[in-house]
């Protein structure tokens, strides 16, 4: 016997019906009798169309329980001990003062070498029985302490260059500063945010130093990408930057040298979107479609990325048993966000941590009810564990509000 998949999500397209399974992907477009069969009598099918719904995953067999499937998959996500991922704050200086940033101006700060060794020493014992480690360099602005660094990646490439663990390095900046070897570092992938252009830039910005502006991150980003170093762009938006960011996006798709090593992509500033913090007057999800298509026409954003809505194993990095943030004085957190408040740290580099309340307040599989209920869990997995935790706003997925508009353009692009 055959059963719907309880992941079906149903699309109205003019005198048709888009079909998206969020747990197999496959999108269809049926009419109106095939929709009525598919919500009322499935085995009115004939048995070649049913192995055609269960090949796309929009009817499954009466056994399958796909909850047990996704929850099984979040486990092995939060357990597993293939992967583990640090991401080091090497300083808390900046040469910025972003105007929706949550780290503040208190508690200036670079890591010591001290730290450093205890640093490495904690990252070489944490992965003992992982086969890839990801080192994410963060700050603060992390190339304001190059020299720790280097002085980190040199040790642990000696350390793992013979072991067969693959070591990946990236980094989070705002691509003001490339007076260093990003390459040399081994720096493989580098995260930038864009908050718009000319003097919106410079507002959002607020460099320390005013000669810095668009133009030179912008020749920086193409000195990256020159290397072969895939770069991530990300635009930050709210209600008052939103035409410069539409700007933007047409200058980054004449300014970048090589597409295919660049992703643009999206994200709403704190008050503006999908309940974020007490705004009245935020962005609507018409602007961050908009903002969408507009990246699709300059071909800064891959399709798959767009419409791929792709089906997820675990939950955010945050949740990872093996997931680590590390702080400028060597204290253990599970996310930036738990950092942001101050107190919720867990253990340092110095000592083994155990597993206290606050780091299993982060390492479980629980989901809220609505969670469980909801018909894109297999496209998020529960979302950002620090919705849960701290005062961070995004909790779903940010296509949850334009995803009907999203598959109506899917179909249209893909006649």
């Amino acid at each position: 016997m055959s059963k719907l998949s309880a992941y079906n999500y149903f699309v109205n397209d003019k005198d048709r019906t888009i079909v998206f399974n969020t747990f197999s992907g496959s999108i269809i477009r049926v009419n109106k009798e095939k929709k009525d069969l598919l919500l009322s009598d499935i085995n009115a099918f004939d048995d070649g169309e049913i192995e055609d719904l269960k090949r796309l995953g929009i009817v499954i067999d009466d056994e399958v329980d796909e909850k047990k499937i996704i929850e099984f998959d979040r486990a092995r996500g939060v357990y597993g001990h293939d992967t583990v991922t640090f991401r080091v704050l090497v300083t808390t200086r900046c040469n910025a003062r972003c105007v929706y940033c949550f780290e503040g101006t208190d508690g200036i700060d670079d890591m010591s070498y001290q730290t450093a060794n205890a640093v490495i020493d904690f990252i070489q014992k944490m992965s003992a029985n992982a086969n890839k480690i990801n080192v994410q360099w963060f700050g603060g602005e992390p190339s304001l302490n190059i020299k720790i660094i280097e002085y980190i990646t040199e040790k642990l490439k000696n350390k793992y260059d013979y072991s067969g663990k693959e070591l990946a390095f990236s980094m989070i900046t705002n691509g003001s500063l490339a007076d260093f070897d990003v390459k040399k570092l081994g720096v493989e992938r580098v995260q930038i945010s864009l908050d718009g252009c000319d003097e919106i830039y410079r507002h959002y910005k607020q460099y320390r130093d005013p000669t810095i502006d668009l133009d030179r991150v912008l020749n920086n980003i193409n000195k990256y990408i020159s290397q072969g170093i895939f770069v991530s762009l990300r635009l930050n938006y709210d209600k008052d930057n939103y035409d410069s960011i539409i700007e933007l996006i047409s200058l980054l798709g004449n300014r970048i040298i090589s597409k295919k090593f660049v992703n643009v992509y999206p994200y709403p500033l704190f008050g503006t979107y999908l309940g974020h913090r007490n705004c009245q007057d935020g962005t609507t999800p018409e602007q961050l479609l908009n903002i969408y298509k507009a990246l699709l026409e300059q071909e800064l954003i891959s399709q798959n990325m767009v419409f791929g809505f792709d089906y997820q194993k675990h939950r955010c990095f945050a949740c990872n048993a093996n997931s680590f943030v590390i702080d400028v004085d060597g204290k253990l957190y599970k996310c930036c966000e738990a950092k942001e408040k101050g107190n919720n740290y867990f253990g340092n580099v110095f000592s083994n941590f155990e597993v206290s309340e606050e780091y299993l307040k982060w390492v479980n599989i629980d989901l809220s009810s609505e969670c469980e209920a909801c018909v894109f869990l297999p496209l998020c997995q529960g979302g950002c564990k620090a919705a849960d935790l701290t005062n961070h706003p995004v909790k779903c997925f940010l296509k949850k509000d334009i995803i009907d508009d999203l598959l109506r353009i899917y179909i249209e692009r893909n006649k």
